[in-house]
């Protein structure tokens, strides 16, 4: 008994209606979905991400946000 409410309870996170945006398309890396995620949930309209030249690094930002938040104001690297 213990093991299944255990299960319930890890696989209840997966059960929410809440997506990242109806237009979200995964980049294959848990880090940068993560951050993707967040600054859309924080209320982001428009999320501007863009490789750094000559590096494989990739910069993130809010361009347009409903609320102030570190998710939405911050830059992501």
């Amino acid at each position: 008994m213990k093991y299944l409410l255990f299960t319930l309870m890890i696989l209840s996170g997966c059960a929410t209606l809440k997506t990242a945006g109806k237009n979200f398309d995964p980049t294959n890396s848990i880090c940068a979905d993560g951050i993707l995620v967040n600054i859309d949930h924080a209320g982001c309209r428009k999320i501007h991400s863009r490789q750094v030249p000559g590096t494989s690094t990739l910069k993130i930002h809010c361009e347009v946000r409903k609320k102030l938040s570190p998710w939405t104001t911050n830059t992501f690297y």
